[in-house]
């Protein structure tokens, strides 16, 4: 599923295709790039119950399920992640 980012307008979209390829059409080239290292590289968490917390790391362009949770994680980095609407408009109650 493709995702659009925003940060004040809309920037560009990610989607992931196979494990290795995240698709970016992002026009501005800095822009791309950072992102092109963002799902890159490997991301590190603690996961685990409370009393027994875990460090967890992986490459969110290793699978989609990694590639969604690294969405969830550009808030961080001021960053909106938003579904597309059919209509062509950010669909917001898709918003991570």
């Amino acid at each position: 599923m493709k995702h659009e980012i925003w940060n004040g307008g809309c920037l560009g979209t990610a989607e992931f295709v196979e494990p290795g390829e995240v698709r970016l059409d992002i026009e501005d080239a800095a822009n791309r790039n950072w992102f092109e290292r963002y799902f890159g590289q490997e991301q590190s968490y603690l996961t685990g119950a409370v009393d027994c917390p875990e460090m967890t790391s992986e490459r969110p362009v290793d699978s989609e399920a990694a590639f969604n949770r690294s969405l969830g994680r550009l808030l961080a980095y001021n960053y909106d992640v938003r579904r597309p609407s059919k209509t062509g408009g950010p669909d917001t109650k898709g918003s991570t």
